[in-house]
């Protein structure tokens, strides 16, 4: 009985609309017919536009994103790479003067000014082929080691990472080897900062191309301010912070 009361209900509640619409003037159907069968469809076609273009401009933006970053990681390869092919230079680069031969100079026990001379010409030519490189040492078999700074100073803590860069070195047995991202503190660190930069490390062994006897190493400190370039591009996309 309630059932039926309830269908008895709606029926009549659907008759009154009915009659109600009926009732209505021209203009007011027509208003409500051009509210419910124009603009409904229309404000429902809309919605589902700018879902698919929202989803559309998301997938857009993802696939940027991971192309920038698929890019850079390219770019930091090559740069890494280019670093190994610098270390290996100086196997196979000598001046037209005999005389003037870094890997010689290097396995010379002797100092004198043309080689303390010669050496800093030749770490500064190597230092500028990239622009992100801070410094460039050279360590001979006697304890000896010569260096180019580009900017700041001269590493503060080069008598502990030298020993870190020589068993690397070691290991690599003639290739190059990379040593992981470090804080590198110097003379100038300003008050407050426990560094002057970041950078990593490319470190060679360097042998004799005739006997194969190691004559000493050199390393490559290369600053991630040019990494942080890199990153600009993203930083920009995705409206990320600046730290």
């Amino acid at each position: 009985m309630a059932e039926s009361g309830q269908q008895q209900g709606a029926s009549g509640s659907a008759a009154r609309w009915k009659a109600s619409f009926a009732n209505l003037s021209m203009q007011s159907k027509m208003i409500i017919i051009f509210v419910f069968l124009i603009s409904l469809p229309i404000m429902m076609v809309g919605y589902v536009s700018y879902r698919n273009y929202s989803h559309a401009s998301e997938r857009l933006t993802t696939n940027y994103v991971a192309y920038i970053a698929a890019n850079n990681l390219t770019k930091l390869d090559d740069y890494v790479t280019d670093l190994f092919n610098m270390s290996a230079m100086p196997l196979y680069m000598s001046t037209s003067q005999p005389a003037e031969d870094f890997m010689k100079y290097l396995e010379s026990p002797l100092m004198n000014v043309d080689k303390v001379s010669y050496m800093d010409r030749y770490l500064q030519f190597l230092n500028k082929i990239k622009p992100d490189t801070v410094s460039v040492f050279a360590f001979d078999n006697y304890g000896n080691v010569f260096y180019n700074v580009k900017s700041h100073s001269k590493r503060s803590d080069l008598d502990e990472v030298k020993k870190i860069w020589a068993e690397a070195a070691a290991a690599g047995d003639g290739s190059p080897r990379l040593i992981s991202t470090q804080g590198v503190p110097t003379n100038e660190v300003k008050s407050g900062s426990t560094f002057a930069y970041y950078a990593f490390t490319v470190v060679r062994q360097l042998k004799n191309l005739d006997n194969r006897l190691p004559v000493g190493y050199i390393a490559f400190d290369t600053n991630l301010s040019g990494i942080d370039r890199w990153m600009a591009d993203m930083d920009r996309l995705t409206k990320a912070k600046q730290r």
